[in-house]
């Protein structure tokens, strides 16, 4: 049981952070497109 924990534990934390992330990046322009845009004119 202590090796099937040890296998899906890092796996569990890499999905965790592949959808926060994701759920991070696609909030991100929405937030930094008017400067961005601003900064590049």
């Amino acid at each position: 049981m202590e090796a099937v924990v040890s296998f899906f534990s890092p796996i569990y934390i890499l999905m965790l952070a592949a959808i926060l992330g994701y759920e991070i990046i696609g909030k991100v322009p929405v937030i930094l497109h008017t400067p961005l845009m601003s900064g590049t004119n």
